[in-house]
């Protein structure tokens, strides 16, 4: 690998999900699985390389197709959930050198879109010299002071702001962009470092697929900003 800094994108697609079974090569979106239509739109951020993981052979079969590199990931890794424990693999296994900066897209987060990316890098870049990371997050819709502990049959009760006005807010990882230097991050084991920048994106763009109530919610909105999009370009607006 070049020792210019580049920008590499690294994506998973291991066969292992136990709440929704092969959701990687279910159909999501007229005839394309779930990581076929990611995969197309990673490639279309034109990055200076994109890595696909996987101990899949459909997967193999579909970057093959597009002409994606994909490295098999080894047995002991496989039974794993632990993501950066495969990324930290990966950097040592393909070479990459620590000036570079890393893209973890995980192939759960299907309605993140090229603008998102985008814009994500450039605020890390932007700040390179003072962040350790860029990572993508929504904002709360139930604030957790309004949450509550069950004790046996009872709720614990504790103080808690009665007024939404009373409330700050509060953002949680959508699981969609992880951006940092190689560097940083075998500095901090992970993007997890001391000084993480936020991206915030919108709710329609931060389901997290994991069970099939996530699949049906992304695959709704995936197909009706597809066909959104068919409408604008028939219109000559898009």
């Amino acid at each position: 690998m070049s020792s210019k800094m580049s920008t590499i994108g690294i994506m998973m697609a291991r066969n292992k999900s136990g709440r929704l079974p092969n959701k990687n090569m279910r159909d999501f979106l007229y005839g394309m699985s779930l990581f076929e239509h990611v995969v197309r739109k990673a490639m279309e951020l034109k990055l200076d390389e994109l890595l696909i993981i996987s101990n899949d052979d459909d997967v193999f079969n579909i970057c093959t197709k597009y002409g994606v590199k994909c490295i098999r990931e080894p047995e002991s890794l496989a039974a794993l959930d632990d993501s950066w424990q495969v990324i930290d693999w990966v950097i040592e296994f393909a070479g990459i050198p620590e000036d570079h900066i890393l893209i973890y897209l995980p192939v759960t987060a299907p309605l993140r879109n090229g603008r998102d990316v985008k814009e994500a890098l450039k605020l890390y870049e932007s700040n390179i010299m003072n962040c350790d990371s860029v990572v993508s997050m929504c904002k709360c819709t139930e604030p957790p002071e309004w949450s509550f502990e069950i004790e046996g049959m009872y709720i614990k009760q504790h103080d808690f702001p009665m007024t939404s006005q009373e409330l700050k807010d509060y953002y949680y990882l959508n699981g969609a962009i992880y951006i940092s230097k190689v560097s940083k991050l075998l500095q901090h084991d992970g993007f997890f470092g001391p000084k993480i920048i936020p991206y915030i994106m919108p709710h329609e763009r931060s389901i997290d697929v994991d069970e099939q109530f996530d699949f049906e919610l992304a695959q709704f909105y995936a197909r009706r900003h597809a066909r959104r999009h068919k409408k604008l370009h028939h219109l000559g607006e898009y």
